[in-house]
């Protein structure tokens, strides 16, 4: 009697196992991508609902839909980073269409809409304000668009060089190591390195597993500056996040878009060209 208990009772305790596996990974996910709400109002400021609002990727021309509740609001939420064009259409107003809507890691875009009565036919275009005070969400983060990720000084192209940019680092250094940077006053390997959201962390010593140079003969730089379109860090934010007490920072990777586009540069790292030490010796610090 006893066996056939164990017997029944075995696979149930293996799968309970299997899920307790495999729920921190659920927890630890980080919403990587970013979103886009607000509310659509007429003149006066009342609500207006049921209208339609589409949001267009400029990039890749995707669009995606939703209509206004009867609170007036909509949302879009976890979408591909990139500038959007929302556009918003409801019967007995003019449609509203709003360019260049920026969607960054992390964060929200509140998009205010106000409507007015209109004849037929008429669209009323605006182009969206860069700097939009996020009231959604109490997240603390720093985001590095495209253009900063690929200008900014870095030694040997290392990615995990660009938690320097985030406020509290201290202690920088290179090849990925555990002693890449703290932030906030904790330990160097405090931080929950992720790629797209997917977990990058060394098991063994809590560091960017990519980019760990000289770490059991890996490569140095085995993902280039290249291929990132984002880099965000978040020190403060929903429980979601978790695993790591410095805070979490992420990569995102270029995705293709409706134009040919690529880069070329050419690299060089030459002592000749470093800076000198000003605690060196002359004698010490010549260079030949």
């Amino acid at each position: 009697m006893t066996n056939r208990v164990t017997r029944s009772v075995l696979p149930a305790l293996l799968l309970v196992i299997a899920v307790l596996f495999l729920l921190p990974g659920t927890a630890f996910g980080q919403t990587f991508r970013g979103g886009i709400s607000g509310a659509v109002t007429d003149q006066s400021g009342a609500v207006v609902p049921g209208a339609q609002v589409t949001a267009v990727e400029t990039a890749t021309n995707t669009s995606y839909k939703t209509v206004s509740s009867t609170a007036g609001e909509f949302a879009f939420s976890n979408l591909p980073l990139g500038s959007y064009t929302i556009s918003v259409t409801v019967s007995g107003f003019k449609s509203e269409k709003v360019d260049k809507v920026p969607v960054s890691a992390g964060a929200i875009y509140t998009l205010p809409v106000k409507l007015a009565v209109a004849s037929a036919g008429e669209t009323v275009e605006v182009t969206a304000d860069s700097l939009s005070l996020d009231t959604i969400t109490d997240t603390q983060s720093t985001a590095l668009p495209e253009e900063v990720v690929q200008n900014l000084p870095n030694s040997g192209r290392d990615f995990t060089q660009m938690l320097a940019q985030t406020p509290g680092f201290a202690g920088l250094s290179t090849g990925g190591g555990a002693g890449v940077g703290a932030v906030n006053g904790t330990r160097s390997n405090s931080v929950n390195w992720q790629i797209e959201g997917t977990d990058n962390n060394d098991l063994w010593w809590n560091i960017p597993a990519v980019n760990q140079g000289g770490v059991s003969s890996i490569a140095g730089v085995i993902l280039p500056i290249d291929a990132i379109e984002n880099f965000s860090f978040v020190t403060a934010g929903s429980t979601e996040l978790g695993r790591n007490s410095g805070g979490t920072a992420n990569l995102t990777i270029k995705s293709g878009t409706n134009a040919l586009h690529g880069s070329t540069y050419y690299y060089n790292h030459n002592e000749f060209f470093q800076r000198i030490n000003p605690f060196e010796t002359s004698k010490t610090a010549t260079r030949n």
